[in-house]
């Protein structure tokens, strides 16, 4: 399968990213990617064990690539 976004009859992107920050450690957090398509979801890992700012650097990054939002869980 390949990860681009597949489009539909309508020519709307089937595809919708979000970039989740989770804290990983007491100090330490990691940035998963979501691919949803549907109810269904693929996640790829983005950092992981990282410190505060380099996750919402990273979250940054992908979201704007992705045209994602950001889940913030800490």
């Amino acid at each position: 399968m390949k990860w681009i976004n597949f489009l539909n009859t309508q020519g709307k992107a089937n595809n919708m990213y979000e970039v989740k920050i989770y804290k990983q450690g007491k100090k330490t957090y990691s940035v998963s990617l979501i691919s949803w398509k549907g109810k269904e979801g693929v996640s790829f890992g983005r950092a992981f064990d990282v410190s505060k700012k380099k996750a919402e650097k990273e979250a940054k990054e992908n979201a704007k690539l992705y045209n994602a939002k950001i889940i913030r869980e800490y």
